[in-house]
């Protein structure tokens, strides 16, 4: 101790993890005392850092409570069953539970959708309401664009974004909603037509099947200044132009030849 620590006392300050004196560099423990703040923080009696109460040993635990404070912790329950004598927490841990298939006859605890245990109704557990995503009895909701419901979860499905299987297809069109079949081609009862053309009897779309190859050498054309390829259908003679620069299979919206054809 210097001698102005000793006509002066010591001078404590915070250091690294201990008490240090800022007159003669001196250390000691913090001498931690609790305050009066409901939550077990502690504060050093010497230099007075505090450390909050989330640290495990400022608590006084008896099992999964605080006497001080009140905190719980999951560990060092006191079980009675399924539920913790001493801060009632329910037991996530089966053999702790009186298992009535999916409920438990002591806490009504429920089991996930995913457990065994439910009296399945196709999609619901009778005895807890618990849903799957299998069983579902479907009902159709509106007939404009056949949407379904389930009779029994009173869960939706839409035609959007789904596969048309929702559909009751007769060919290409739906006979309840009148949906056209966008992506089966071979549904629609098709008529040729001069031109590589064709149209469907039944619901009036129409499309081509043309066979595009390569036709003649690359060039600039005069429309962007870009190196270009023409490609002509073999069998009806349609031809287009393509960027042959960034190697683009549509048409740049201008056709060499015949401007009333289309490509699908």
């Amino acid at each position: 101790m210097g001698l102005s620590c000793k006509l002066l006392s010591h001078k404590w300050e915070k250091g690294l993890g201990v008490c240090r004196c800022d007159r003669c560099g001196e250390k000691r423990k913090h001498d931690w005392q609790y305050i009066q703040d409901g939550k077990c923080t502690q504060k050093c009696s010497l230099c007075g850092e505090s450390r909050e109460a989330h640290l495990a040993e400022t608590h006084d635990w008896n099992g999964c409570v605080c006497n001080r404070c009140g905190t719980k912790r999951d560990k060092d329950h006191l079980w009675d069953g399924c539920k913790c004598k001493r801060c009632g927490t329910i037991s996530y841990k089966d053999h702790h539970h009186d298992w009535n298939g999916c409920v438990c006859r002591r806490c009504g605890r429920k089991k996930e959708a995913d457990e065994v245990g439910h009296d399945w109704d196709g999609c619901v557990c009778k005895r807890c309401g618990a849903k799957r995503n299998e069983g579902h009895d479907w009902q159709y909701l509106k007939l404009e664009d056949c949407s379904q419901r389930c009779s029994k979860c009173n869960e939706e499905r839409t035609q959007h974004g789904r596969p048309e299987k929702f559909h009751d297809w007769n060919g290409c069109v739906c006979k309840r909603c009148d949906a056209v079949a966008r992506f089966d081609s071979s549904a629609h009862n098709w008529v040729k037509l001069p031109d590589c053309k064709k149209k469907c009897s039944v619901c009036g779309k129409v499309s081509y099947d043309h066979d595009f190859h390569r036709h003649g050498e690359s060039y600039i054309a005069p429309e962007d200044d870009l190196n270009h390829i023409d490609m002509r259908c073999l069998k009806c003679g349609f031809t287009y132009a393509t960027n042959s620069e960034s190697g683009m299979n549509a048409p740049l919206g201008w056709v060499k030849e015949d401007s009333q054809h289309a490509l699908t």
